[in-house]
């Protein structure tokens, strides 16, 4: 069988929530980590020379190469990733899986204002709104997570492991939120905590949370 092969720059950013979950699932991979170029322009070319030239059909980081299937799209990733591995993940349940679908298109919005405050700066004039988007999903996650263990109820799904990744950068970059947030930083705990993901966290190399034109997390 093949190892897997994870493609992405050489950050968190979105694909760290895929690494999460492979470790989780304790399925072996390698990296082929892409770096931006010097300052001040912080080039893309490590990337862009070789796009078009690997076989994708929607050519984007991260992808993943399994064999002689190559995708892209973190979602699907983690989708396929759950599927291949331990279905379980998208959910058993019909409801389940809706709350699976919810989740991710809750942490989807939450993802995108984070992302927005990160790379143009909290303060940036225009940015209110992705502040106000923010706390309001924070809000709802923390409202579910106070009636279930996990996002879509007793058991893990693969939102769980973009949701810690979410609220971690965003507790160290934008603001504390956790003690704003006990049951997110509950769930965040009880993620932690799982032996994989707690031998992950300790061996890790420290890596940037964004790439290198963010306002914040731009390096280590």
């Amino acid at each position: 069988m093949s190892t897997l092969v994870l493609g992405y720059w050489n950050i968190r950013g979105l694909a760290e929530s895929i690494r999460l979950l492979l470790h989780y699932l304790e399925v072996d991979y390698k990296e082929d980590l892409y770096e931006f170029g010097p300052a001040p322009d912080y080039n893309l070319d490590s990337w862009l020379k070789v796009k078009y030239t690997l076989g994708f059909d929607y050519p984007n980081l991260p992808y993943l190469i399994d064999g002689d299937f190559k995708m892209t799209e973190s979602h699907a990733i983690l989708r396929y990733i759950s599927e291949k591995y331990k279905p379980e993940l998208l959910g058993t349940t019909i409801k389940e899986k809706a709350f699976v679908n919810m989740a991710f298109g809750v942490l989807s919005d939450l993802l995108t204002a984070k992302g927005r405050l990160m790379y143009q700066g909290k303060d940036c004039l225009g940015n209110e709104q992705f502040k106000k988007t923010m706390k309001n999903k924070l809000k709802d996650l923390n409202n579910i997570l106070g009636k279930n263990k996990f996002l879509a109820g007793e058991n893990i799904t693969y939102p769980d492991f973009l949701l810690d990744e979410i609220t971690e950068s965003i507790n160290e970059l934008l603001e504390p939120i956790y003690d704003q947030y006990p049951n997110i930083k509950r769930h965040f705990e009880t993620i932690c905590e799982l032996p994989a993901i707690k031998k992950y966290r300790a061996e890790r190399k420290p890596k940037p949370y964004n790439g290198r034109t963010a306002k914040l997390g731009g390096t280590v």
